[in-house]
């Protein structure tokens, strides 16, 4: 039987049922995410996941990973595990929830116990107990057992939930006979993530995981960032279901939006999920708003009604381009960052703020102003007036910027949006080389520039690499793909 993973580990306490550089648009900075993991997530309508970045899904769900995998071949596919609980519900194929199965576990004694020495499942999930998540024998059978799930298809890396730096919303702390305190079980968490988190890396594949309470526990969680590709903050500027509530106070938001600077400047990949009604799009505005502040390019939001539908919010296509500096804290608690072709703005305080544009710009669907009033915790994401919208279809190229070279022929799918014919100027560069797992930076070079007209409504257009290489060795070129437009739309790149 497969069973709904009722949630991430936040989720619980809610009780609800269930990498490299984005392109010069909007997603320069922030693009968008996906959490799929309930039991039938809908794909019905696939023009929103051919934009997103970021999916997860269940391991069971490889219907769903090729179909994404066809429809966008620059996404990244995270598969769901949990760490710190193992699964009493595994499939007939062997797939389940988490890392290891409790029939393993408890053949090795890898169960937590609480003070009457018996194991323990997770408060509201019967099917996940306890694990001793500081113990080597089980973080290495985890990440054995991970990897060569990673390695059985097209998954691009591993959605590590329950991360976490306390296990209270799980289990009562004083109850766990090994781990009676945050301290103690901090120290097993810092544990498992040095140890798996290397593992998973060095196999090629993304380790990113769901840090819990990140906000109230920032220095211990910041300090876990270098063991893996990033993290996830689930309960990002909002929690609980009901739109206009749930809100952080103005100094959980700083510590929010400190999470995301502090992924960016060591180069790994944040995720942030608000919960509201899955029309809530002020909530969604406000959270997207907010990753647009810190966001450096490895930065992805998502607003989440459920883990089994998506909603794609007008603001996530509104063409910002490249950031003009960074985010500034006004006297007056509003955020705010320019951008070449926008502005955002945000008010995390309890009061409403009025806010100078210092210029023209314009939300989606209304008329250019030079100003507005900001609601309590609301934000807006502009265009500046007379700059070109983005086409929907033409979201993201992210993926492009780290091409792994098979033959010396990189071969590139590039989509003349909403037109039949068009003509591109295509420069591919490489800023460094890597051999093996030693990696070395070469100067900033020129591979190679392709010029080629489009007719109909995409083309595929190959580089041909020379690069004298040694037997053996895997070059992978770091670099960008730049797209000179000369017919009035953008084009869409895929490897």
């Amino acid at each position: 039987m497969r069973r709904t993973v009722a949630g991430l580990c936040s989720l619980a306490a809610l009780a609800l049922g269930a990498p490299a550089a984005h392109a010069a648009n909007a997603a320069a900075v922030a693009g968008t995410a996906r959490v799929a993991i309930a039991s039938t997530p809908d794909f019905s309508d696939m023009s929103a996941a051919r934009r997103d970045d970021v999916v997860i899904l269940q391991s069971w769900q490889t219907d769903k990973l090729h179909a994404l995998k066809a429809a966008n071949p620059h996404v990244t596919v995270l598969m769901y595990k949990s760490t710190s609980a193992v699964s009493s519900d595994v499939n007939t194929d062997g797939t389940m929830s988490a890392g290891v199965d409790k029939i393993d576990a408890a053949a090795h004694g890898w169960l937590l116990r609480n003070r009457a020495g018996l194991p323990f499942a997770f408060n509201g999930f019967s099917w996940l107990w306890a694990a001793d998540i500081g113990v080597r024998g089980y973080e290495d059978a985890w990440a054995h057992n991970v990897v060569a799930a990673l390695r059985s298809d097209e998954w691009d890396g591993v959605f590590m939930d329950d991360v976490n730096p306390t296990i209270k919303y799980h289990y009562d702390v004083a109850q766990v006979a090994k781990y009676p305190s945050d301290a103690a079980y901090q120290a097993a968490t810092k544990s498992f993530l040095a140890e798996v988190g290397p593992q998973i890396k060095a196999a090629g594949k993304l380790a990113i995981p769901n840090m819990g309470s990140w906000s109230d526990y920032p220095g211990v969680v910041d300090s876990w960032l270098p063991y893996v590709s990033g993290g996830m903050d689930e309960m990002f500027t909002k929690w609980g279901t009901a739109p206009g509530t749930g809100y952080r106070d103005e100094a959980g938001w700083q510590h929010q939006l400190d999470e995301v600077k502090a992924t960016a400047a060591q180069g790994k990949l944040f995720l942030g999920i608000s919960h509201s009604a899955a029309g809530d799009r002020a909530a969604a505005r406000y959270g997207y708003a907010t990753a647009l502040l810190g966001g450096n390019g490895r930065a992805d939001f998502s607003l989440a009604a459920d883990y089994t539908h998506q909603t794609w919010f007008p603001e996530y296509d509104v063409a910002l381009g490249a950031p003009r500096g960074v985010e500034q804290a006004e006297a007056d608690g509003v955020h705010r960052r320019a951008f070449a072709g926008g502005l955002v703005v945000v008010n995390p305080t309890d009061s409403a703020r009025s806010v100078d544009f210092g210029g023209r710009y314009a939300a989606t669907g209304a008329a250019p102003e030079t100003g507005a009033t900001l609601a309590p915790h609301s934000a807006l994401v502009l265009a500046r007036a007379g700059a070109a919208s983005r086409d929907p279809v033409a979201h993201s190229a992210r993926r492009l910027a780290r091409v792994h070279i098979a033959r010396h022929v990189i071969r590139l799918r590039v989509t003349c949006a909403h037109h039949t014919s068009c003509r591109a100027r295509l420069r591919l560069t490489a800023m460094g080389l890597s051999a093996g797992a030693r990696a070395g930076v070469a100067s900033l070079h020129t591979v190679a520039v392709k010029r080629f007209r489009i007719r109909g409504r995409s083309r595929v257009v190959r580089f041909h690499l020379r690069l004298r290489v040694r037997s053996g060795q895997r070059i992978v070129v770091r670099g960008a793909i730049h797209a000179v437009r000369v017919s009035p739309r953008r084009f869409v790149l895929a490897r």
